[in-house]
């Protein structure tokens, strides 16, 4: 191997390596790239030498992000940092590998020695092809590993190796480099592979035609790798931790199954795999920016209608603590890698509410006629769905003048601070928390007073992409005590190759796209504690009923309504009643409002309030067993935090953490409950959901609503009012406004892009 014609970097490279085998062998190690050479004393087993060569390229070839070996090794004291031309990644590699602090102390001098080294070497390549030296027919070799040796050489070039490394094999292999013709000078730097976007497109376009139309080459974005699939799928046995026992299952693609390679080979030879619908090769389609060619709405050049806290804010927020105070409102916000947003401490007027609010499992499971779509059940604790939590755009994703917070969490050996990832603010709710108007005929005003509350809540808002959905989540402090969660899914749908015999399975949304059908289900975990720790569940059902009353003697027995209360006894899972004729109360049985009533908060179902709607899918078996219903209520242990594992979504057979086994007949009555909330959304897919899937029609939300809490509606103390009556004699207006001026100012908004940070690692 005539190693002086690839390059001083693979010089280096080759250098570092041969000291890494040194190091991890215990050996002597002899590397002058000068003098071509390269040796290991001692004998070693093979298999052994191979696992030290991979061991190697992890730590100090292979990017750590993309694992491509397209990097290169630049030192700054004290670090050493594998700068990756593949993806921008630069990573640091480890100080306590030996090997590094040989590279930190034998780093080359730069300059014009070097410049001067590299000609000469080049030089002396051109004179062995050309026949211009005379070096070999004297005895001269013109850089041989003899010359250049220190112990000096014979008169014939073959003269003495070092006294470690003068084994027959070191001679041969100097025989035979010396026998190598250099027919080219070999740029010592270009020994890389390009990875630029336009070698790539290159390099694509020489492809076979038949492999190009089935390419997606325009990639601009990752919108392609969701709505582009390619119909060929590659199935792969891994069951278990030992590679040596994985296999290869077979191949699908039109609609077919090939256990061997040679069977799908002889397919494709016989034009059994043609595909109908050829799949785009230019994905600009799938981008979110503007489509001109879809024209131009009347106005839509105005600066769109916004809101505006113009009255300054009426939140106090302790960033440290992460404390918040709101119109009677207190509660702290945490923060998790994997759940995300938290709430702990959840009071009102001073008395709490909730122990603990938090999401606990995103689910995400499709159906198809191909492998993917046929076993994807994905849960997105497993990715990690708090540290997809990313920044929000002010005036787009939250409004203008909102409150952001950054999130910090530990990644590796790093401390990652992702920058404007929860943004609060108050807002206007569109609607009044409260009015009636009192309607008289005989007053020219048509009323004699009107009275309107106005509507205005907290929110807090987080927004988490895993991969290619966007899931933002609202939590809604209302001013009357109610609190409403709300989540909505936007991004790029988990897509398939479109045929016309799987219409079961979802529309065609593209020249060769099938929207995948899928169901999220999302699930809550709801520690309440209405005043304190002792709680019971009551279900109050609506009923039709049979009965006579004395004042209708005529009707005999007529049907109407009434309710049937009754308390869960033991923990349960369970279904909204239809025609949600049920109302689902934790009360605290000991203590009563002014008129008698037990004091209770109500879980109130909002929009799409759904579970999973299949139970036995071996992708989903046992490992998503509180996605199957609607709500379950359990006694609340600090063994059973979490709903689900980070590891089940490998193990939907023999999960690490059953969710069924939390039940197992507690009482239910007085005691510190736990109540696990699910919603979501069937995704019927339709073409609209391309580019991405709509906020506005991918909604689930519900609320948890005081009931009999209170001795009266917690809207009468707020000052946000009018009180509009009419003067009896004057029939002139007259009105209340309880101190609260209209505020007058002018509005300067600024570009919230300038505003953007990026993320920090430290």
């Amino acid at each position: 191997m005539d190693t002086c014609s690839c390059g001083a970097t693979w010089n280096s490279l080759l250098c570092d390596l041969i000291k890494y085998f040194g190091f991890e062998l215990g050996a002597q190690a002899n590397a002058k790239p000068t003098d071509d050479r390269w040796i290991i004393n001692g004998a070693h087993d093979a298999s052994k030498l191979q696992d030290y060569l991979d061991g190697f390229i992890v730590k100090f070839v292979l990017c750590k992000k993309c694992k491509n070996p397209e990097t290169e090794v630049v030192v700054k004291e004290p670090r050493i940092i594998l700068d990756c031309k593949a993806c921008g990644e630069r990573s640091d590699v480890d100080l306590r590998q030996k090997l590094s602090s040989f590279i930190l102390k034998n780093q080359p001098k730069k300059g014009k020695k070097d410049k001067s080294t590299k000609k000469s070497r080049r030089e002396r390549n051109k004179g062995k092809g050309d026949g211009e030296t005379n070096g070999e027919a004297n005895g001269e070799s013109n850089g041989s590993p003899v010359d250049s040796n220190s112990d000096g050489g014979d008169e014939n070039g073959d003269g003495a190796l070092d006294a470690h490394s003068d084994d027959e094999l070191t001679r041969r292999i100097k025989a035979e480099a010396e026998e190598i013709e250099q027919s080219q000078e070999i740029d010592d730097d270009d020994w890389a592979v390009d990875v630029s976007e336009e070698a790539v497109k290159a390099r694509a376009q020489e492809l076979p035609d038949d492999v190009k139309r089935s390419l997606v080459i325009d990639d601009d974005d990752d919108a392609n790798a969701f709505l582009t699939p390619l119909d060929f799928f590659l199935l792969i046995d891994c069951t278990g931790t030992d590679p040596s026992t994985y296999s290869v299952k077979g191949f699908a693609t039109k609609e077919r199954f090939f256990p061997t390679v040679e069977e799908l080979a002889i397919a494709f030879a016989a034009g059994e795999l043609n595909q109908e619908f050829n799949q785009t090769t230019n994905g600009s389609w799938a981008l979110l920016d503007r489509k001109t060619e879809m024209g131009t709405r009347e106005l839509d050049e105005k600066f769109s209608a916004t809101l505006l806290e113009l009255g300054g804010k009426r939140y106090k927020l302790d960033k440290d603590q992460r404390f918040v105070e709101y119109m009677g409102w207190s509660f702290y916000m945490a923060h998790s890698r994997t759940l995300g947003l938290m709430f702990f401490d959840i009071k009102f007027k001073g008395e709490r509410i909730l122990y603990e609010l938090s999401l606990q499992e995103a689910l995400a499971q499709y159906g198809g006629n191909q492998p993917l779509a046929a076993s994807s059940a994905f849960q997105d604790t497993h990715y990690s769905l708090g540290a997809r939590m990313g920044v929000l755009l002010e005036g787009f994703d939250c409004p203008y003048g909102s409150t952001f917070l950054n999130l910090t969490y530990h990644e590796g050996n790093h401390t990652i601070i992702s920058p404007d990832s929860i943004c609060i603010f108050e807002t206007d709710i569109g609607f009044p928390v409260s009015r009636h108007l009192s309607r008289v005929e005989e007053s020219r005003w048509g009323y004699t007073s009107l009275g309107v509350v106005k509507g205005n809540a907290l929110v807090i808002r987080a927004v988490a992409t895993v991969d290619n959905y966007d899931y933002m989540f609202d939590y809604t402090f209302h001013v009357d005590g109610t609190l409403g969660i709300s989540v909505r899914a936007s991004g790029y749908i988990q897509s398939s190759p479109y045929y016309k015999s799987q219409r079961q399975w979802g529309p065609r949304i593209q020249k060769a796209t099938q929207g995948s059908l899928h169901s999220h289900i999302l699930t809550w975990k709801a520690d309440f504690d209405i005043v304190d720790s002792s709680n019971s569940f009551r279900i109050d059902k609506l009923v039709a009923t049979q009965q006579s009353q004395p004042w209708f003697p005529e009707l005999d027995d007529f049907e109407q309504i009434e309710l049937q209360s009754s308390f869960l006894k033991k923990e349960e899972r369970l279904n909204y009643e239809p025609n949600s004729q049920a109302m689902y109360c934790v009360v605290n049985k000991g203590k009563k409002n002014a008129w008698g009533e037990t004091r209770a908060y109500r879980i109130v179902p909002g929009r799409s309030n759904v579970h999973l709607p299949i139970f036995n899918s071996p992708f989903s078996l046992k490992n998503s067993e509180f996605a199957k219903q609607h709500l379950a209520v359990t006694r609340q242990h600090d063994h059973e935090p979490f709903a689900n594992s980070v590891q089940n979504t490998n193990l939907p057979w023999k999960p690490q953490q059953d969710f069924s086994k939390f039940f197992n007949e507690e009482s239910l009555d007085q005691e510190d409950l736990v109540v696990w909330v699910n919603m979501g959304m069937h995704h019927f897919t339709r073409s609209e959901d391309v580019p991405v899937t709509l906020y506005s029609e991918s909604h689930a939300s519900m609320a948890f609503s005081p009931h009999n809490f209170f001795d009266r509606a917690q809207d009468s103390d707020l000052m946000n009012r009018r009180w509009v009556v009419v003067d009896q004699e004057s029939q002139e207006l007259d009105f209340e406004d309880y101190g609260v001026k209209l505020p007058q100012c002018k509005i300067r908004i600024e570009e919230p892009v300038l505003g953007l940070n990026p993320i920090l690692e430290a």
